[in-house]
């Protein structure tokens, strides 16, 4: 196997193995970062250069081609090439930091439109804006309320002395259960915003993007990729590439928020105390405990029918 290929060989590998790819798109794919920039190295004198990939881009290839068949998007193919373990981490952490700059603008923008009262600005459209299902219990005229908290709440500047009884009540109602008491009611809303402010607001996200080595960052899709593992074996089915979705939730607990820094710690700790070697082998364990228990009681209920 050599160590390096030729950009010709790459495409006729990838042709005899059912891949379509032309040279066009290898150059497009490595200035995107989905594949290693090749190196150009001179055939002989007066006869020009070849690119050189490494022997690794040909499978590499291969993957990118097929999500691109599936997913129609280059953003899209390299979160699962990243998620399946390619070398692409540079490509996804860019456009992460790009997403996070943004929305932290945006955040930003929409409080600074409220409080110089433009018209038309974020906060005052929600009255009039669809919302979720669960925010739909929210009176529209309290509707805007419930966007500036949330607004305040990303920018790390949520305060909840500037808000009264009434306005914790009519927001609570998102909360199944929450609403029954106007106590319970504000202290769920107040401490979810407030831990939102303090520990994973947009900006502590975009620092931590930065800040994060490579080695790190592709560390917590690994434990991300664990959890979803473990998440599937529970569920008994196959359900599917790591979620964006639950790649963010690992990296804002382990890496953003401070409070759950903490958590996670003393839950191993306790994890450790009880005997076992992580928290992935007590979720194991308790499940196989689980479905022992289970199965038990299908016998018993057989043997009790018979």
């Amino acid at each position: 196997m050599p160590d390096l290929v030729s950009r010709d060989e790459l495409l006729a590998y990838a042709s005899e193995l059912g891949a379509s790819i032309t040279a066009h798109q290898l150059v497009r794919w490595h200035k995107y970062g989905l594949l290693p920039r090749p190196k150009r190295v001179g055939r002989g004198r007066g006869a020009g250069t070849m690119s050189l990939y490494p022997w690794s881009a040909v499978s590499q290839a291969l993957f990118v081609a097929r999500a691109l068949r599936v997913y129609k998007s280059l953003p899209v193919a390299a979160w699962a090439a990243w998620a399946e373990g390619y070398p692409v981490t540079a490509c996804v952490r860019r456009r992460l930091l790009r997403q996070a700059d943004a929305a932290l603008a945006q955040v930003q923008a929409d409080l600074r439109g409220f409080e110089e009262e433009v018209p038309e600005n974020a906060i005052d459209r929600a009255a009039r804006q669809p919302v979720s299902r669960g925010f739909r219990r929210i009176p529209r005229a309290f509707r805007p309320t419930m966007a500036k908290m949330l607004l305040e709440a990303r920018a790390g500047r949520f305060q909840s002395s500037k808000y009264d009884e009434d306005d914790f009540k009519q927001v609570s109602r998102s909360f199944p259960g929450a609403a029954n008491s106007s106590a319970d009611g504000r202290q769920c809303v107040s401490f979810a915003l407030e831990f939102l402010s303090s520990d994973i607001n947009e900006a502590r996200i975009v620092r931590a993007l930065q800040s994060m080595s490579d080695d790190r960052f592709e560390h917590v899709r690994d434990d991300a990729h664990r959890i979803w593992r473990q998440a599937q074996e529970m569920a008994n089915c196959e359900l599917g590439p790591l979620p964006y979705g639950v790649f963010m939730m690992v990296f804002l607990a382990t890496h953003v928020s401070p409070q759950c820094r903490m958590w996670l710690s003393l839950l191993r700790r306790m994890v450790r105390n009880q005997g076992y070697d992580s928290l992935e082998v007590a979720l194991r364990e308790t499940k196989a405990k689980k479905d022992a228990a289970v199965r038990s009681t299908n016998e018993e209920a057989a043997v009790a029918l018979q």
